[in-house]
């Protein structure tokens, strides 16, 4: 429905009263977006639409998988808006696995051995990151706004374009502004110094000018304060700044039943199609001709998702050099409806559309796409002129007109605008996959795919990686049993003795936050200064810091760093004894597990380099087995990678500029 921050476009209400923590709609994929300002430029990256819908891979567990990680998460993650001072909405951690596919599979021979054959053809088409929970931060009334926490650069770096926007910070010194001053006016009442009207607003006048210097942070204050005497007692009173702000955050029933559309039709889970991982399934039964989902759309200029061969800037450490040839494209292709007359891509990022599945016409398809129809419930307001965004439907925000203009014209629009419609070819049943026929193009591309892959896969002739074991380390990771190795353990010559180390993909990662004014040193911790290399004394002595293991932001709602980490050394602690009587004796009991010590890397800088973090007594959920970065599946350079085929008659004729 439409947002009830002005200018924002559609907006997410939940239709249902939310306690702390409860779950807000289905799980969700997360497509990771790799390097991208490095394949394309920081000004192209930056300047497309897509650069405000994408998230840090840092927050998902995601940016491991190369130098520079984007989240995209086509549902919540895209679709819900965000106002610093009402944040209702958090996501948690996804999981990530590859849905039981392999890129090899071993084959016993005849005479007993094992031999590596070509694996599934799906590999790296789909995204392993999935089932990423959106989670109620508080208390939320029916008919309310979610809202995400975008966090302040968001807002600071976009000061030309949205004005000085209060941030969290701002609400609260402004709460306190206005509970002062309420206090002072209560503490007058029926006295001498009680102040008529007239006295009230130039009172109040005189404690918005002193509030503020020159500094540009009191211009967002300002904006956060309330502009009457009455609103500012309102506020005091319990409102609150932020809530008097936008007062339409909480709508009626009546009003989102009129004005907007439900997206709660959607719901994840395996896919019955081997190859193709994850599906969508009808979370309710749907009527031939019924709306399954609103589809609003991003659109994306297909040259972004190019990707290019890259190498380390020998002149700056961290950054990319780009070859000239295209070598494969992002993964976020196979998730983008377009034509290949075209070069224009259509992301839709309604909450389950990422899940929708192929199947041909008259073969399994039970879905289709169309372009928004307007209908009196979902976009009343359309046929007005009214400027009011409250009075409009989901549908006046869908531009028909865009659909006759170059391609070049589309990527000039620095907003979203288009909406097209999921409809049901014929009755669907509760919990039946929902298949769309992606077009021949896509079959086309699938069936080479699959015929050529035995010879260009990981395992094909050519291929450098091809003798290369590999593991999957959301494998490893289920076995909760099983120590994690030590360093010691995982190299060549213990190896040599009779150790196991992981494949040469797995590394070991450790959920640490650096030490900063968020997250202060343990009083606890020991510091001691050690030599950088014991054989060496000419590489200087650096600051060892010993820090025991507190637990602190391993909340599903936390999102500590996960980093590379050096397992030093394990240990097996005694967490608990007791005594019970068995029989005519007594019998001692003891509870015990792992614990590690780890030396944490540093993460963009965040560990001087004059200082080593040690930690210590950390249990095994603090410790993660990753794929080192750009050893994936994601990253096969035979991966699958097709766009999602929009039918002749149906994609616009203005845009195919690659005919």
């Amino acid at each position: 429905a439409p947002s009830s921050i002005p200018h924002a476009g559609l907006g997410t209400y939940t239709s249902i009263p939310l306690s702390p923590r409860q779950i807000v709609g289905p799980p969700e994929p997360l497509i990771n977006v790799l390097d991208l300002p490095f394949h394309t430029s920081p000004e192209e990256s930056n300047g497309a639409l897509m650069a405000d819908y994408d998230w840090n891979g840092v927050n998902y567990l995601a940016h491991l998988e190369a130098r520079k990680v984007y989240a995209m998460i086509p549902g919540m993650g895209a679709a819900i808006n965000s106002h610093p001072g009402l944040y209702n909405v958090a996501a948690g951690h996804p999981a990530v696995d590859s849905a039981g596919l392999s890129r090899y599979r071993e084959e016993e021979d005849d005479d007993d051995s094992n031999s590596v054959e070509p694996g599934d053809p799906g590999v790296g088409a789909f995204t392993y990151y999935h089932s990423l929970r959106s989670l109620a931060a508080r208390s939320l009334p029916a008919g309310a706004e979610l809202f995400a926490h975008y966090s302040d650069p968001y807002f600071l770096d976009r000061t030309d374009d949205f004005g000085y926007i209060p941030l969290a910070q701002d609400f609260d010194d402004a709460d306190r502004i206005v509970t002062k001053f309420d206090r002072y006016l209560s503490e007058s009442e029926g006295t001498e110094r009680e102040l008529n009207e007239e006295q009230l607003k130039d009172l109040w006048e005189m404690t918005v000018r002193g509030s503020f210097d020159a500094d540009v942070r009191t211009k967002r204050l300002r904006e956060a304060l309330p502009g009457t005497v009455r609103d500012a007692r309102r506020a005091a009173a319990g409102t609150g700044t932020a809530d008097l702000s936008l007062p339409s955050h909480v709508r009626g029933l009546e009003w989102l039943e009129k004005y907007g559309m439900c997206v709660d039709t959607v719901r994840p889970g395996p896919s019955a199609i081997r190859q193709a991982g994850r599906g969508g399934f009808a979370a309710r039964p749907v009527a031939e001709g019924e709306i399954v989902l609103p589809l609003p759309l991003l659109h994306v200029n297909r040259t972004l998702l190019d990707m290019r061969a890259l190498r380390p800037d020998p002149e700056f450490e961290g950054r990319l050099l780009k070859g000239k040839d295209v070598v494969g494209r992002q993964l976020l292709l196979n998730y983008c409806y377009g034509h290949k007359d075209s070069s224009v891509l259509l992301l839709p990022y309604s909450t389950g559309s990422a899940n929708i599945n192929h199947a041909p016409t008259g073969d399994g398809a039970n879905v289709k796409l169309r372009w928004h129809v307007p209908t009196s419930t979902s976009t009343e307001g359309e046929e007005d002129d009214t400027d009011d965004e409250e009075e409009k439907g989901v549908g006046a925000f869908h531009h028909p007109e865009w659909l006759d203009l170059d391609a070049s014209d589309i990527f000039t629009k620095m907003k979203t605008g288009l909406l097209m419609e999921l409809v049901a070819t014929r009755p669907i049943d509760e919990g039946e996959e929902l298949l769309l026929d992606y077009g021949k193009d896509w079959s086309d591309a699938w069936n080479e795919h699959v015929r050529d892959w035995p010879s260009k896969g990981p395992h094909g002739y050519g291929n450098p990686e091809k003798n290369r074991p590999y593991g999957y380390p959301h494998e490893l990771n289920e076995d909760k049993f099983s120590p994690v190795k030590t360093h010691a353990e995982q190299t060549e010559e213990d190896d040599d003795d009779g150790g196991d180390p992981y494949p040469p993909n797995v590394a070991t990662a450790c959920f640490y936050n650096a030490v900063d004014e968020g997250h202060p040193l343990s009083p606890n911790a020991l510091r001691r200064r050690i030599p950088v290399d014991p054989s060496d004394p000419s590489r200087g002595i650096v600051t060892a810091i010993e820090i025991p293991w507190d637990g602190e932001g391993m909340g599903e709602l936390s999102h500590p760093t996960l980093r590379p980490c050096r397992i030093v050394s394990r240990e097996e602690r005694v967490n608990d004894r007791d005594e019970r009587n068995v029989g005519r004796r007594s019998v001692s009991f003891e509870t015990t597990e792992l614990v590690y010590t780890a030396l944490m890397e540093p993460w963009e800088g965040d560990i001087p380099d004059d200082e080593r973090h040690v930690v210590y007594d950390m249990p095994r959920d603090g410790i993660a087995l990753v794929d080192r970065s750009y050893s994936s599946d994601q990253h096969l350079g035979g991966a699958f990678r097709q766009e999602i085929g929009v039918p002749d008659g149906v994609f616009p004729e203005a845009w195919k500029d690659l005919a």
